[in-house]
């Protein structure tokens, strides 16, 4: 259920964008605007508020962690 509490309001942003525009209430300059205010302010708050879930004391948490970061290192290489 958390993880619909993180996807629900990205989907909800672009479905609305995606209206506006069929509808004409945005223009380009406008919507380049909102673009911006997504990427930078929305989606880093978004994930920012997601991190007061986790628990960070979790030996399952950093096992997944260390798998995830070796298999980025050998993926780069």
């Amino acid at each position: 259920m958390a993880i619909l509490y993180i996807v629900l309001p990205i989907f909800l942003i672009i479905g609305a964008g995606f209206l506006f525009r069929k509808k004409n209430i945005i223009d380009d300059s406008l919507a380049h605007v909102l673009n911006g205010f997504v990427y930078y302010v929305s989606l880093p708050a978004i994930i920012f508020i997601s991190f007061w879930q986790i628990n960070w004391v979790d030996k399952n948490l950093w096992q997944m962690v260390g798998f995830n970061a070796l298999a980025i290192f050998l993926f780069s290489a």
